[in-house]
């Protein structure tokens, strides 16, 4: 399953970009948390099902600001 959300989150954040959903400040800000879910975190010592979740949430937020137009972040 975490192999599955870290393919998603490149996807979720070229399409938003593409259909111009999100700003590139956001893209960047979401690639920031990112890489601090998958590499921070784990270095740290924190459980692999946290950084889990922490991938889920950020591709559920994504999903959600490409696909509802009331939810803008610019």
């Amino acid at each position: 399953m975490r192999y599955f959300s870290v393919y998603v989150f490149p996807v979720l954040v070229a399409a938003g970009l593409w259909l111009r959903e999100l700003s590139l400040k956001v893209a960047l800000a979401s690639i920031t948390l990112w890489v601090i879910a998958n590499f921070g975190l784990p270095s740290i010592g924190v459980p692999g099902y946290v950084v889990l979740l922490v991938n889920v949430v950020i591709n559920i937020t994504l999903i959600l600001m490409i696909f509802r137009s009331d939810i803008k972040l610019r």
